[in-house]
């Protein structure tokens, strides 16, 4: 037998008991030799059913006895991997190799099964497969000395990378400094596989020496490699779900713990059972007033389902007239527009006439201010003028008065002198003095304020109205002294009448 066939052999043994015993069934069921315990086609059946999770719907039998039921059965397990996804070409079997115990084409069967189900499954980054399984070899083995993995035919010769991956299982088992430079290939190997078996449940597949010349075929290898792997993602499954008892375990406690708080607390539940009965009591009875009342929300509410289907055709009505409006407001946004289009460019002639007339206010304003400083130069000048015209006014009021009054003593001495003459010359007439006299006499005070002077009004005034008191003062004199001579003479003119008269009548 060849090397290969008996690493495959052995592996694939393990590998389809696991499956078999990992789902429960029957110790009877256990694979003793892969070569012939297939041949019935239940086993087969039983082995696909429970890797692939499905279950084959078609009838078979169960106790086979003769050679055509047995084939029979394996062709209904070769149909069932089909629908699996494999190929029938692919698969490079048929039902009566299984029959006839066919070890080179059975395990090349089971080899295509284990690539699907153990080393497709295999990802590590972004390879997959046989790569994905040596790029996790070099991630689990890239801090150990001495391990440079890069192909499975050369890269596992001297026993450092097999023993760096059992190492990294479990580093408490020994020490890997030491061993790697204690022992030679040989016993490197050794060591790796007796702890992979032992802790890790991986058998020994490989031979030493064979692995050592480099005579081991490489799919070997790869066997082996991924029961390795397998082994590293059960035992994170195992502590998985260990982590999920133990926290399965905590809520389990706490379960308990209120439990138990709930006894304590049945008392406490029972009194607020009676209060919710009471409560419920008293639903009930809100609940009667609120079917009564009910009722007459019903009434109310037909009449506003009435008054809402009058609103409906308002609503409607509304929408109709809304819609109008938007179409008026369309049409008319779109003649806005047009004279807005048209009053802008007036703006834009306005701007320029505003800017020119900005100019010109300018400079016209620069004129006013000219102007307001010539007016305020002008008001000073009328202020001071009408001071001056004010001085003026008052002083010929004054003058004014002083001639009325100069006027009345020159009446009043016209009038003495009138006395005077009338006294003299009983027969002149005031038109006389009017035409003669007075003339005379105005013309004498011309005369006389002439030879005044440039002397000042007040003086001359005072000068004329002194002298013509004096004259008519002494003219009162007169005028009393020819009063008195008429008087004499009237009375001398008297006797001489009535003495004549004495005579006359004697």
């Amino acid at each position: 037998m060849a090397g290969w066939e008996v690493v495959q052999e052995k592996a694939f043994t393990s590998w389809v008991n696991g499956v078999l015993e990992k789902c429960g069934r029957d110790p009877s069921d256990m694979v003793k030799d892969i070569s012939e315990d297939f041949d019935s086609g239940v086993r087969l059946i039983h082995f696909l059913e429970d890797v692939s999770g499905k279950v084959l719907k078609q009838r078979y039998d169960e106790f086979p006895k003769s050679r055509i039921q047995q084939i029979q059965n394996v062709h209904l397990a070769l149909n069932f991997v089909e629908t699996l996804g494999f190929a029938r070409k692919a698969l490079s079997v048929g039902a009566e190799d299984f029959v006839d115990h066919n070890k080179k084409l059975i395990l090349g069967f089971l080899w295509t099964l284990y690539r699907r189900y153990r080393i497709a499954v295999i990802s590590e980054g972004d390879k997959s497969s046989e790569e994905g399984l040596l790029a996790w070899c070099k991630r689990t083995t890239e801090d150990y000395e001495g391990v440079n993995i890069a192909h499975f035919k050369t890269s596992f010769r001297d026993g450092a990378a097999f023993m760096a991956i059992t190492h990294s299982f479990n580093p408490d088992t020994f020490s890997y400094s030491e061993k790697l430079k204690e022992l030679d290939a040989k016993g490197r190997l050794a060591l790796a596989f007796e702890v992979a078996e032992r802790d890790m449940k991986v058998p020994k597949l490989l031979d030493i020496d064979e692995i050592i010349k480099g005579h081991v075929d490489e799919r070997s290898l790869v066997l082996y490699t991924s029961l390795c792997y397998h082994a590293f993602k059960a035992r994170e499954e195992r502590e998985e779900l260990l982590r999920q008892q133990a926290e399965l375990a905590g809520k389990y406690a706490g379960l308990e713990g209120n439990l138990k708080n709930e006894k304590l607390s049945r008392e406490e539940l029972i009194r607020q059972k009676e209060e919710l009965e009471r409560y419920k009591a008293s639903l009930a009875e809100d609940i009667s007033k609120q079917d009564k009342t009910l009722g007459d929300l019903n009434s109310q509410n037909a009449l506003l389902t009435e008054e809402n289907t009058k609103l409906k055709s308002e609503l409607e009505e509304l929408r109709t007239k809304y819609q109008e409006l938007v179409e008026k407001y369309d049409t008319t946004t779109s003649s806005l527009d047009s004279k807005v289009s048209d009053q802008e460019k007036q703006l834009e002639e306005r701007a320029e006439e505003i800017n020119h007339l900005n100019k010109n206010l300018g400079e016209a304003k620069d004129k006013l201010r000219m102007t307001e400083a010539e007016l305020i130069q002008t008001q000073d000048t009328k202020v001071a003028i009408s001071k001056d015209l004010e001085t003026t006014r008052r002083r010929a009021e004054a003058e004014s008065q002083a001639l009325l009054v100069l006027r009345q003593q020159l009446d009043q001495h016209v009038l003495d002198i009138h006395k005077w003459v009338k006294l003299e010359d009983p027969e002149a007439t005031v038109t006389d003095f009017g035409t003669e006299i007075k003339p005379s006499l105005l013309e004498d005070l011309i005369k006389e304020y002439a030879k005044l002077g440039d002397k000042a009004f007040d003086t001359n005034l005072q000068y004329l109205r002194g002298k013509l008191e004096t004259e008519t003062s002494e003219i009162h004199k007169l005028l009393a002294q020819k009063e008195e001579d008429a008087k004499k003479r009237a009375a001398k003119a008297a006797a001489a009448a009535a003495a004549n008269a004495t005579t006359t009548s004697s």
